[in-house]
């Protein structure tokens, strides 16, 4: 048993496509994960100070990526790469009153009981919510399936009162999908979770007929994520054994290529991808490698500049830490790291300007929705080119 534990780990470590060609990499990371044996640095020892002292200075001085998980912040990290939860199906923003509803997730409780995009959370199982913390009124909504949830929204300055049952939710991370009458393919994506790829195969299929004239990924906003989902769409773009990424470790004894493992699904189609000043991580990933492979078209403000990966080490009391674990290259071996990408098309954006298109978003009116959105216009006037 202990042979074959450590046979496995020196696999994970220095030949992870090993693990990867035969499928099992995922599986081998939860339980190494779990058993403390993927952390192979000093930050594991540190870890069992009792209030984290040691352990949150050290990460501190590492880089601003690499921080400290209270279990509380763990449960939120895992809940979104995951994409799944227990709760009622709604998407909330900070609101001075309570809780806001940014959206209702389709087929939830929240819109089985008549929730709408708007309502505002003022009260919790007879609790007065405004003045909360957000993550407090967060929790306070979430629970296990089956059990019951009273809350008072505000409506139009109406008080409307419901009763809902939790469930387990799916959280979708493709939630704009929208085909226009000229055959344009408009994809937003918020965040990089465990099912993103899925999600986005599943809109390639669902809207390929007849031919798409144009596809556009909106990834603004989208701070990253599950970098492998942002991989695993990549294989959509290139022919199967083409070169997507690669990424080389911070102590640069480990060197790792990605390459297509798919039949590609995109081939002439034109491709625009959005992004802006909060465009990171694994958005970076997926917008970079197109970009300098020439698949696609990138339109609005330079990236944050995160060419940098972290690897998330769970300890035994439910909290986490998370440490930058190495650096990722694109196919011709540029990085963005610190820098950012630089966009094919610029979209100066003053911060009103942002500000307006952040409430848009928020609001949930895509760019073909929104009259003269500089977005929007870019991208169509970067497919009509390129058609």
């Amino acid at each position: 048993m202990i042979i074959g534990l450590q046979s496995v780990w020196i696999l994970y470590h220095r030949k992870p496509e090993v693990l990867e060609a035969v499928g099992i990499e995922s599986a081998v990371h939860h339980i190494l994960s779990r058993t403390g044996l993927v952390a192979r640095d000093p930050f594991w020892a540190l870890s069992r100070d009792e209030d984290r002292t040691q352990l949150k200075q050290a990460l501190q001085s590492v880089d601003q990526y690499s921080t400290y998980l209270s279990e509380d912040q763990f449960e939120s990290f895992s809940i979104d790469s995951r994409q799944e939860y227990e709760g009622i199906g709604v998407s909330l923003m900070s609101n001075p009153q309570g809780a806001e509803v940014r959206d209702v997730f389709e087929g939830s409780p929240a819109e089985r009981f008549g929730m709408h995009r708007g309502d505002v959370i003022t009260r919790i199982n007879d609790l007065d919510v405004r003045g909360w913390n957000f993550s407090r009124v967060v929790h306070q909504i979430r629970g296990t399936a089956g059990t019951e949830l009273k809350l008072q929204v505000l409506r139009d300055q109406q008080i409307i009162d419901l009763v809902l049952q939790r469930s387990a939710i799916d959280i979708p991370s493709i939630r704009g999908v929208h085909r226009t009458e000229d055959g344009v393919l408009y994809l937003k994506i918020d965040q990089f979770g465990e099912k993103t790829d899925d999600e986005f195969y599943e809109a390639l299929r669902a809207h390929s007929t007849p031919a798409l004239q144009g596809i556009v990924i909106d990834l603004r906003n989208n701070m990253g994520g599950v970098m492998q989902s942002s991989i695993d769409m990549l294989d959509a773009f290139y022919d199967r054994g083409e070169l997507m990424l690669q990424t080389r470790s911070t102590e640069g004894d480990r060197e790792r290529t990605y390459h297509a493992r798919r039949p590609r699904m995109i081939h002439n189609t034109p491709v625009v991808i959005l992004v802006n000043r909060n465009s990171a991580s694994a958005s970076e990933i997926l917008a970079g490698s197109l970009q300098v492979t020439g698949k696609a078209t990138i339109v609005g403000e330079t990236t944050l500049g995160k060419g940098s990966i972290q690897t998330v080490y769970r300890m035994r009391r439910g909290d986490a830490y998370k440490k930058t674990s190495s650096y990722y290259f694109f196919p011709d071996g540029s990085t963005i790291h610190e820098v950012g990408i630089q966009p094919d098309v610029r979209i100066p954006l003053s911060d009103n300007d942002y500000t307006t298109q952040r409430m848009r978003e928020r609001q949930g009116i895509a760019p073909y929705a929104a009259e003269g959105d500089p977005y929007w216009s870019a991208a169509l006037r970067s497919l009509q080119r390129s058609s």
